[in-house]
C-alpha cells in the first residue's frame, strides 16, 4: 500500500490510536529490545516519521504506553546532558528526587510496580527498558575503567531510593525531606560514578 510519508490512514486520531494499540502488543509480545519504531508503524499502517510526530523517541512511547508520568530514561538523559562530567552525581541525585516528589509523578510507577510484581511479562518488559535505556545508557557516557560495573551501581542507588522513599516509603527514609535524601543518597552515586569500585 502507497503512503505519503508522515501521513496517517484513516485520519491522525484513528491513526494515532492504532500506534498506541499496536506499541502496547509489540512491547509485550516482542520485549523492549526487539520492538522498534519502524515495526510499530508498519504493524499501524503508517510512516515511521507520523510515530515520531505522534510519540517522540521509542523510549518516550514505551513510558506512555505504561502511563508513566516520568519517564526514567529522560530523567537520565537530563542528568547526561547538561553540564560537566564530574557534577553528574549531583544532578542525577538531585533530578531523580525532583522527579518523583510530585505524587502525581510517583503514582503511576507505584502503579507500574504493582503489576511487574503480580505479572512476569510485565516484569520483564520493565527489566528490559532499564537494562537497554538506562543502565547501557548510563555506561556509555562513562570514561575510565569499570563502567559496567560503575553504571549498574548507580542505577542501584537510584531504585534503591525510588522503591525505598516513594514505593515502599519506609518510615525512616520517606519520612526525611527532601534536601536530607539529597544528602544520604549522593556519596554512594559519587563513588559509583567518578571512582573505580573496589573488587574482592
Amino acid at each position: 500500500m502507497n503512503r505519503k510519508p508522515g501521513r496517517p490512514i484513516g485520519g491522525s486520531s484513528e491513526a494515532r490510536g492504532r500506534i498506541l494499540t499496536e506499541a502496547r502488543t509489540r512491547f509485550h509480545t516482542l520485549g523492549y529490545a526487539k520492538t522498534t519504531m519502524r515495526g510499530i508503524a508498519n504493524a499501524s499502517d503508517v510512516d515511521p516519521a507520523l510515530v515520531r510526530y505522534h510519540f517522540g523517541t521509542k523510549k518516550q512511547l514505551f513510558a506512555l504506553v505504561l502511563g508513566l508520568a516520568v519517564a526514567p530514561a529522560d530523567v537520565l538523559e537530563r542528568a547526561l546532558d547538561s553540564g560537566s562530567p564530574e557534577r553528574m552525581p549531583e544532578r542525577l541525585v538531585a533530578l531523580v528526587i525532583r522527579s518523583w516528589e510530585n505524587r502525581t509523578a510517583i503514582e503511576p510507577l507505584m502503579n507500574l510496580a504493582g503489576a511487574a510484581l503480580r505479572d512476569a511479562e510485565t516484569m520483564t518488559l520493565f527489566r528490559g527498558y532499564i537494562d537497554e535505556e538506562i543502565v547501557a545508557t548510563l555506561e556509555s557516557r562513562l570514561t575510565g575503567p569499570g563502567r559496567a560495573d560503575r553504571a549498574a551501581a548507580a542505577i542501584e542507588v537510584v531504585v534503591g531510593l525510588v522503591f525505598s522513599r516513594y514505593i515502599l516509603q519506609i518510615p525512616s527514609i520517606a519520612q526525611v525531606s527532601a534536601q536530607d535524601a539529597y544528602r544520604r543518597t549522593l556519596p554512594p552515586m559519587r563513588a559509583a560514578l567518578l571512582h573505580r569500585l573496589p573488587r574482592s
